[in-house]
């Protein structure tokens, strides 16, 4: 009878997103945290690209 090898199968998590119409994954392992937000601040003579600042802290 023939024996089974055991073979260790990895398990990875990933965080998928949207960014720009474009989809993206990375590890959990370096996510440190995912926040929700209210009000996007725009920033003057900056690029269309660049949504604006959020209060991430409250300060």
């Amino acid at each position: 009878m023939a024996t089974a090898t055991k073979e260790a199968v990895e398990q990875q998590q990933y965080l998928t997103f949207l960014l720009a119409g474009e989809e993206y994954a990375i590890s959990i392992l370096q996510v440190k945290e995912i926040i929700e937000y209210d009000t996007v601040t725009t920033v003057p003579k900056t690029p269309k690209w660049i949504r604006g600042v959020i209060n991430l802290r409250g300060s």
